[in-house]
């Protein structure tokens, strides 16, 4: 964990989420919620690389976030989700951040990625759906894929979907880490950007007014 009095950095590496003013939770709607868990060093481990002290394109001695819980849909074929939702306090944290990202690391053979958005205005924003994932679990930084969104306005909640169409012999959980948020210089607009780590793909101005519900 790194931090600045403006701006945090969860790397998971103590095992646990512990930068203040946020909340991580796994949802299976309306049923259930689950608290994501964090991998230790294993052979599936998709840590971001260097997190061991190496950059050698392999997490695999480092920890990782895991979401834990699984929505299946019964559509033809079987249609597999994940959510991860991050809200924030801006009571302990004194600001709710203008800045989020958030390193998806791993997860099933051609996930379907989206983002939601709660704006501290309580306008919500989404993200474009990107296909994520080789489906080979072996702990490469191959698959890692920046996601986040930078506002002005300052982000209240962050929702991210991770699904999959296929059989049942997998599930749609999703890996993800180095979670970081603050404050940074304001933009005029609100951004969601999505694309290969640190790296930025795509961009989506918040004048698009399109919604979609995922929760």
């Amino acid at each position: 964990m790194g931090a600045t009095p403006r701006f945090f950095l969860e790397d998971f590496e103590d095992s646990e989420l512990n930068t203040p003013g946020i909340t991580a939770e796994s949802v299976l709607p309306p049923y259930s919620v689950g608290l994501p868990t964090i991998m230790p060093p294993s052979d599936t481990t998709a840590s971001v690389d260097a997190d061991d002290g190496q950059i050698d394109g392999w997490g695999r001695a480092g920890h990782t976030a895991k979401t834990a819980v699984d929505l299946t849909t019964p559509t033809i074929p079987v249609g597999h989700d994940a959510y991860v939702v991050f809200a924030f306090d801006q009571a302990q944290l004194g600001f709710l951040p203008d800045a989020f990202g958030v390193v998806w690391t791993d997860g099933a053979k051609d996930s379907n990625v989206f983002l939601q958005v709660t704006l501290g205005s309580g306008q919500i924003i989404t993200g474009p759906v990107s296909v994520f994932g080789s489906g080979i679990r072996n702990g490469s930084t191959a698959d890692a894929r920046f996601l986040g969104v930078q506002s002005s306005e300052g982000i209240a909640k962050v929702v991210i979907q991770s699904g999959y169409l296929g059989g049942n012999d997998d599930f749609a959980f999703m890996q993800f880490d180095h979670l970081q948020y603050g404050l940074l210089v304001p933009e005029p607009k609100s951004w969601l950007i999505c694309g290969a780590t640190f790296a930025f793909a795509h961009c989506l101005d918040r004048r698009n007014k399109k919604r979609r519900r995922l929760l």
